[in-house]
Parts: structure tokens; C-alpha cells; sequence
């Protein structure tokens, strides 16, 4: 993304919140149909889970089911990355 087509935005949720594993990804955003690339990073930065999306316009779609029961209890950020918008939400693991 070149910076200046890149925004970013708070309507990437992650439910529920705080996850013990099973948790789903929402976008809660009009969006015009498209692809992205989700990741999870931990607090380092590390980028430890990664998976191409597929994005359809419908507002509160659910975009993906996440197993994140393998993660090591603590906050997380998800990042989901379109052509032209970086949508960004912090979640915890218990």
C-alpha cells in the first residue's frame, strides 16, 4: 500500500473478545467486493498466523471463522489488508 491509500480502520472485529479459541472475524464496513490478507501478529510484531480472504460488500459479513486455541494466552493484533484500506483490531487470547 502507498501511503497515501492507505487508512486505517477500527471496523475489524473479532467476537468474541476476549477468545479462549473459537472466535469469528467480522468487517463492519461498506466495502466494494475484493479480496485482503489477513494476519495476526503478537506483541512483538511477529506475524504468526496469515490467510488470503475472500471479501464480499455486505456490511457485518462474517469474513472468517479462527481457531485461535494454539495461541499462547495475551493480546494480539489482527490486520486486514485490502487494496486500498489496512483495517487493524486488537483482541485477547485467555
Amino acid at each position: 500500500l502507498e501511503d497515501d491509500e492507505t487508512s486505517i480502520s477500527n471496523s475489524l472485529l473479532i467476537v468474541p473478545n476476549p477468545t479462549d479459541g473459537k472466535a469469528s472475524l467480522m468487517l463492519n464496513d461498506d466495502i466494494v467486493a475484493q479480496g485482503g490478507s489477513l494476519k495476526i501478529v503478537d506483541f512483538s510484531g511477529k506475524t504468526i498466523y496469515k490467510k488470503d480472504v475472500a471479501i464480499s460488500s455486505e456490511r457485518n459479513q462474517v469474513i472468517s471463522s479462527l481457531d485461535l486455541s494454539s495461541l499462547s494466552p495475551g493480546i494480539y493484533t489482527c490486520m486486514l489488508e485490502t487494496k486500498n484500506k489496512l483495517y487493524t483490531s486488537k483482541f485477547i487470547k485467555k
